[in-house]
Order: structure tokens, then C-alpha cells, then sequence
């Protein structure tokens, strides 16, 4: 197993953008953040049927399939 990975040789980014950059910098990647919860959030984990015409149904989203495995539809 390898080791945890460290950041001791690591500085801050304060100390190499400015303060002005830095405070957009961190909206940026907080907008992004959330952003990135809204997709991958509880409301993509609720399985939604599309209504068919026959006796089929099948999920819209929230499916996922690999490739070159079988995938059974829920």
C-alpha cells in the first residue's frame, strides 16, 4: 500500500497571488464547489421511470452502465 500522501513542502497561495486574486480565486472555487454538490446531490440518487408506450419502463437518469458488463434495469 502506498503511503498517505503529505503536503509538507507545500506553501500557501497567499504567498504568490494577490490578495484581490485570491479572494476571487476562492469565490470561484467555492461557486464551483456547489456547483459540483448540485450534481452529485441526493436529488440525482432518486430513481425517476420514463413512462412508455410499452409494457417496458426504464430510468431517465440515475443509471449507469459499464462497458463490456451486463447491466440489469432496475
Amino acid at each position: 500500500n502506498p503511503a498517505p500522501c503529505t503536503c509538507q513542502n507545500t506553501k500557501p497561495a497567499n504567498l504568490y497571488v494577490s490578495k484581490d486574486e485570491l479572494d476571487d480565486l476562492q469565490r470561484r472555487r467555492a461557486e464551483e464547489f456547489r456547483q459540483y454538490q448540485i450534481r452529485s446531490g441526493k436529488e440525482n440518487d432518486v430513481l425517476i421511470l420514463a413512462p412508455a408506450n410499452t409494457p417496458l419502463q426504464y430510468p431517465m437518469r440515475g443509471f449507469r452502465v459499464t462497458p463490456m458488463n451486463k447491466t440489469l434495469i432496475p
